[in-house]
């Protein structure tokens, strides 16, 4: 699936680094200038500190913070530099997100 991002074509699976000024992505990443979705707003703001809510059907309530690095159709990927680790989230439970 095509997308424009900043008036420049990509293709899905594009490396967003070279469109994204300040992002570092060694994985693959799914982007797109339209924002209806979580995920393409959380596209535009990789680099950033976040904090992710993750709310499932049994109530259950996970949080996890991080520096979002990557976002694809349906997870997105934070980087907590302390622990020297990275952590994959599926987004199908995640409700709300805090930026800073």
């Amino acid at each position: 699936m095509d997308r424009t991002f900043n008036n420049r074509h990509i293709s899905m699976g594009t490396d967003i680094s070279d469109y994204v000024e300040g992002a570092r992505c060694p994985q693959k990443t799914w982007v797109t200038k339209n924002i209806p979705y979580m995920n393409n707003f959380l596209a535009s703001q990789i680099g950033h500190s976040v904090t992710a809510v993750f709310v499932f059907p049994d109530g259950a309530e996970i949080t996890k913070s991080g520096r979002l690095i990557t976002v694809g159709e349906n997870y997105i990927v934070l980087s907590d530099s302390a622990a020297g680790e990275s952590t994959v989230c599926s987004t199908d439970a995640l409700n709300f997100v805090s930026i800073s």
